[in-house]
């Protein structure tokens, strides 16, 4: 269960008896605090979508886009078949066209091995279920579906120039910013530590109303709620530890 910024911050004006005029105030500190530390440290979730490749081979990244963890293509079995990363892909677009190196030089490569083109399945030790795998020797012999490359900068994915998939799958980690809305979602478990943030974060930029020990009061309140919070994120769950158990026992014959 998800409870709005915008909500938290109403709690918070409500208990401290204070006007709506602070709102403003107060929904930049918790935005920053959410952006820059509860996403990465302590709530932070990871989304899973599905984009659409643009004509030249490109894909843009969602508008809550922090960092990613996969990306890759669906199998028959529901699994992500993860492309390869490739830092030489160059990040130069001609926009407009499908061929984003349209009309720059480019140095020829070598296609062929003997009599046998290379990418032919010749090289392949078996090609299944929309894999294919390399013979022994050949190369690493892992999926070889893919290459890209991330420019964070520009917001855009880069994919190799011979990738014909129609969209990709994308797992990411969100600051939890919801378009649709307008606001930040965050979950339930973090209410409390979200509260101590902006109690500790509003009292640290006003030292002429609250002293320096009602400050370090805040601040020791809010990482006591912070470890918990990480608690409650990240709970026990038995069997799960039993799952493991079971199936770090093996039989074994014994002399």
């Amino acid at each position: 269960m998800n409870i709005t910024l915008k909500r938290i911050i109403g709690e918070f004006l409500s208990s401290t008896d204070e006007s709506q005029h602070r709102f403003l105030r107060l929904w930049n500190i918790g935005k920053l605090g959410l952006e820059t530390e509860f996403n990465l440290d302590i709530t932070g979730t990871f989304k899973t979508v599905i984009l659409n490749v643009n004509a030249n081979k490109t894909v843009d990244l969602p508008c809550d886009y922090i960092h990613y963890s996969k990306i890759g293509e669906i199998n028959g079995k529901g699994e992500v078949v993860t492309y390869k990363r490739n830092e030489q892909l160059t990040t130069l677009i001609n926009s407009g066209t499908e061929n984003r190196l349209r009309g720059v030089t480019t140095v020829g490569s070598r296609t062929d091995y003997g009599l046998y083109p290379y990418d032919m399945l010749y090289f392949n030790n078996y090609y299944y279920n929309g894999l294919t795998y390399n013979l022994y020797g050949a190369n690493s012999g892992t999926p070889d579906r893919g290459e890209y490359k991330v420019d964070e900068g520009n917001r855009v994915i880069f994919l190799n120039m011979d990738s014909y998939t129609p969209n990709i799958v994308l797992e990411y980690l969100s600051d939890g910013y919801d378009e649709e809305c307008d606001d930040f979602s965050v979950d339930v478990r973090a209410t409390q530590c979200l509260l101590a943030y902006l109690r500790w974060k509003n009292a640290l930029d006003m030292p002429k109303k609250y002293g320096y020990a009602q400050v370090n009061e805040y601040k020791k309140e809010y990482f006591r709620e912070k470890r918990l919070c990480k608690m409650r994120m990240n709970p026990f769950v038995l069997n799960e530890m039993e799952h493991a158990g079971r199936v770090s026992t093996k039989l074994v014959p014994k002399s």
